[in-house]
């Protein structure tokens, strides 16, 4: 459907100006009568005004007449004369060229204005905010829009999104009136911007520009070219013509050229000069036009706005008002989304032309909302384009380079908008309660009834009903388990089921069927009776049915499974995976659930009937491990050397921990943890993925690079697109890290005695030193803050303090040694002190942890378990590039003073002022007793992964 934006200017006779008001104002504005309904017959009307351009001593005053129709002008100048003439005609009679025998259509076809850009054109431009939109098809979808959400409110919304929407369905192809709802039609108003920048894409529209405002230097050039190279060209031959003719192309594009540069440099010079003399116009609008502006406002969800201004003398403003016509119309179609200007969304149908013979430059404007709001758009989104076009008119604020200041000026400019603002006296509107912003919503609506195939697509057609979709960016929390939103503190009772699935792909999937409900979604919710998370090795997804081509889209660490991983982990001697009480060959696992409950008898409940589930598919336990129980709320938890644990954890953006103050070095992006959305780079990950036909359910999302780059937007579907198995998931690492808390202490007994003896001798104690190998204090407290004593040594209640930069607050390591366990583990900007983009870096590499203590035939340890979207990235590279490298930051033979894979004794450096002690004698304090990778799944992809296949 193409829109015709008709002007009609007729001339009054100076004495026939108020007469003319009349008229206008009994017609109505809305609207009304028979008119009204005569209008409203026609159904192709949108919007349409009449106004009075006031006359003055130069140029007598004009009626305009104003249309946004639906179809082609010619033929609909006659049917609105046949249609509705009687009511036009008496106001055109007061015309002064309106003869006794005229023909209303064809003086409306001999008045018309048509606009355009070039040198001999009409100056004007035009913005349609609902491309492809007949008024019978805005009524007949807010009529569908009305009965589907009627519908929507009554439907049952458990399961899928794609369920919900196929029984709305249903419900309506029984009302056989809106059958055509089922047939797609394209909507251009809901599509997105157009790829590449806003530079580039009007760069590209070179050739328009150059055959609009360059075409008389290029024939210049060829006329000069043509004299300097046809009089002495030899013609004897197609090879010396054809020679010739490319002589004379470039000669005339170099020339066309030059001329061109010297021409457009003038202008700007002559533009400039311009500016720096022009004076804005502060007077205050009159209050009595302003009044009657006013009580023709606000009747409607939509206002109309017409303003005349006088155009600025001269040849370049003649130019620069085409020129800025032009950028407008090529943003509006090149980069801008169908019906926007910038952000802008809330204009229907907007125009800007000069009244032919006269230096009126006129303003007409159908828009959604208040004329404050409506400004204030402007002023705030795209202030550089009313700068550009209105800076070419007298009284504008003082502008800069064409498209600057001005309008951003926003009191003064709403000042001299007003004076601008004339009546509008007479005004149709077809759709008074719809604005562009539903009418979008209700072309969704039907195209989502029509082609919305998939859960992605199914899940934004229900946010249309009151809410809005979620932008791919932001996190959909109620698909993604608890844990990658924290611990389930206020659940102090937990335990680790690590299991085996049965080899029988059905049986498997029964069994998560069959959990798949317990699973526990999004931030915990207070009062919560318990918790599960589910987490899938790659043998378990193997087991449930995934095939190997779909396995291997997986990451390779994650494939390969940890106890292939141990060379990189440092798990040898005592700590290789041929060791491990669970997760090696010896005793393999498939899966592991994660139980959390509020009590004991809670959890001991829940594990016995998970693992009666378990068995009775088929399935096996591989290692059952009970969980210390959490102190009480505000008690701080500690690990069993005796350390205050958990201080230092990002903050995903996003999420409920992400509050305003949050310092800057902790926020990391939701893509570094979980699949499906943008890592810190602004890029999203790959993601394990599957091909469309292997989820004819269409349970799963469509991978983040086929959607659609506006949203909702049905037209395309994503049915072919490949599907993200990987969406709202994440990998996490498990690992059974037992604690030898006797030999450690013993450690620090003999460290105290090495450093308080020798030739250099100190006078610190067990705190001290413990302090000084993990790089806080016992309560939490940093070394970096806290240099001589903890602090609640100073005040009893503090907290663990965490804001703290190692590299600008302690780029020696005085403090917090080069190769304590907290440097190590997260080094902040310690390779660049003071360096934001050093702290991007590292974030690059943070984990998410959520481990707990436990302890098991009197041995302690930690159940150690964090998330990331990348293992390689993530937690190999701080295990293998930080923590167990011998070299970093500079040291020499030294690991994390609690995890010594070496086999053999380490030493430690602790630098002072007056030179760096080294105590010796380190072992491992830290056996790794199992472990495995897992991925978390989402829950779209948990319900694909029950479906036979």
């Amino acid at each position: 459907m193409t829109h015709s934006f008709i002007n009609i200017a007729a001339p009054l006779p100076r004495d026939q100006e108020e007469e003319a008001v009349k008229a206008l104002d009994k017609l109505g504005n809305p609207l009304k009568g028979a008119a009204k309904k005569a209008i409203d017959a026609l159904g192709c009307i949108h919007f349409f005004s009449m106004t009075i351009v006031p006359g003055d001593p130069d140029y007598p005053p004009y009626l305009v007449l104003e249309l946004s129709v639906d179809g082609e002008e010619k033929a609909f100048l006659k049917k609105l004369a046949e249609s509705a003439g009687e009511h036009f005609e008496p106001v055109f009679k007061l015309a002064s060229d309106y003869g006794e025998s005229a023909d209303l259509a064809s003086y409306w076809r001999s008045h018309l204005v048509h606009t355009g850009f070039g040198y001999l054109d009409v100056p004007g431009v035009a913005h349609t905010g609902t491309p492809g939109m007949s008024v019978e098809r805005i009524h007949k979808e807010a009529e569908l829009s009305r009965v589907v959400t009627a519908l929507f409110k009554e439907t049952p919304r458990d399961g899928a999104a794609l369920e919900v929407l196929e029984r709305v369905r249903e419900a309506l192809y029984k009302k056989k009136k809106y059958e055509w709802a089922f047939t797609p039609e394209d909507a251009p108003l809901l599509h997105g911007e157009k790829p590449g920048s806003l530079v580039a894409n009007i760069l590209s529209r070179w050739p328009g520009f150059v055959t609009t405002f360059l075409w008389p230097f290029l024939l210049i050039g060829f006329l000069i070219s043509a004299v300097m190279i046809l009089p002495d060209a030899d013609m004897d031959s197609m090879g010396e013509v054809l020679g010739t003719l490319i002589k004379l192309a470039v000669m005339m594009a170099i020339t066309g050229g030059l001329l061109s540069l010297i021409f457009i440099g003038f202008v700007y010079t002559r533009l400039r000069a311009l500016e720096e003399s022009d004076l804005p116009d502060d007077t205050p609008p009159n209050h009595a036009k302003l009044s009657a502006i006013r009580m023709r406002e606000d009747i409607a969800f939509q206002n109309h706005l017409a303003g005349v201004s006088i155009l600025k003398t001269g040849w370049v403003r003649q130019i620069t008002i085409r020129l800025i016509y032009w950028l407008i119309a090529a943003a509006a179609t090149a980069v801008y989304r169908p019906g926007f200007l910038g952000s802008i969304g809330t204009i229907h149908f907007a125009r800007w032309f000069v009244l032919p013979g006269t230096n009126r430059l006129l303003f007409f404007s159908n828009y959604g909302g208040s004329w404050e709001s409506y400004l204030e758009d402007f002023i705030t989104k795209a202030n550089f384009g009313l700068t550009g076009v209105w800076s070419n008119t007298l009284g504008f604020p003082k502008t800069s380079n064409l498209l600057f200041d001005g309008a951003s000026d926003g009191d003064r400019f709403k000042r001299w908008a007003r004076r601008q603002q004339n009546p509008t006296w007479c005004w149709y509107c077809a759709y008074p309660d719809q604005t562009t912003a539903r009418i979008r919503t209700n072309a969704a609506i039907r195209q989502g009834i029509a082609g919305a195939a998939t859960e992605t697509e199914a899940r934004d057609w229900l946010m249309l009903f009151g809410s809005n979709v979620l932008p791919r960016t932001e996190l959909q929390h109620d698909n993604v388990q608890g844990i990658l939103f924290g611990g389930f503190g206020p659940l102090p009772h937990a335990a680790c089921l690590s299991v085996r699935l049965p080899e029988d792909p059905v049986k498997a999937r029964d069994w998560l069927a069959e959990i798949a409900p317990q699973l526990t979604y999004g931030d915990y919710k207070p009062g919560s009776q318990s918790a599960m998370i589910c987490s899938l090795a790659a043998t378990g997804l193997r087991k449930l049915g995934l095939s190997e081509s779909e396995l291997a889209t997986f990451p390779h660490a994650f494939a390969e499974g940890m106890a292939a991983r141990a060379r990189i982990l440092g798990d040898r001697g005592e700590n290789a995976p041929e060791k491990w009480v669970w997760g090696g060959e010896q005793n393999p696992v498939d899966a592991a659930l994660l139980i959390y409950a509020p009590d004991d008898a809670a959890l001991d409940k829940i594990v016995k009937e998970e693992t009666k589930r378990l068995k009775k598919h088929g399935g096996a336990p591989a290692k059952t491990l009970e969980l210390a129980t959490l102190p009480p709320r505000g008690t701080p938890v500690r690990e069993p050397f005796g350390f205050v644990d958990g201080v230092s954890q990002p903050v995903m953006r996003g999420t409920g921990r992400h509050r305003p103050g949050t310092r800057s070095q902790h926020i990391v992006e939701p893509g570094e943890f979980i699949l499906g959305y943008p890592d810190g780079l602004g890029t999203y990950p790959q993601s394990p993925q599957v091909p469309a036909l292997a989820d004819p359910a269409n349970d799963l999302y469509a991978v983040s690079g086929e959607w659609p780059a506006q949203r909702p937007d049905f037209s395309q579907s994503l049915a072919p697109a490949a599907r993200d198995l990987g969406r709202d998931g994440s990998f996490m690492v498990i690992r059974q890290l037992e604690q030898d808390v006797e030999s450690f202490h013993a450690f620090v007994d003999d460290a105290v005695e090495q450093l308080n003896t020798g030739a250099c001798p100190l006078n610190v104690n067990k705190r001290w030193v413990g302090a000084k190998l993990v790089g806080r204090w016992d309560d939490g407290s940093s070394l970096v803050r806290n240099q001589y004593e903890p602090a609640t040594n100073k005040k009893a209640d503090a907290r663990p303090d965490n804001d703290f930069l190692l590299g600008k607050e302690d780029p020696q390591g005085l403090r917090c040694p080069y190769g304590s366990h907290i440097r190590r583990s997260n080094p902040r900007d310690s390779f660049t002190p003071g360096s934001e983009e050093q702290l991007d870096i590292i974030n690059r590499h943070r984990i998410l942890r959520a481990g707990r203590v436990y302890e098991e035939d009197g041995k302690k340890g930690l159940l150690f378990v964090c998330l990331n979207g990348d293992i390689e990235r993530q937690f190999e590279f701080i295990q293998q590039t930080w923590s167990i490298a011998t070299t970093f930051h500079g040291l020499d033979g030294e690991t994390d003073p609690f995890i010594n894979d070496t086999g053999k004794e380490s030493r430690y450096s602790i630098p002072m002022m007056d030179g760096t002690r080294t105590i010796t004698g380190l072992s491992s304090f830290v056996t790794t007793k199992g472990g495995e990778y897992f991925f978390v799944p989402g829950r779209q992809t948990v319900r694909f992964l029950t479906r036979t296949r």
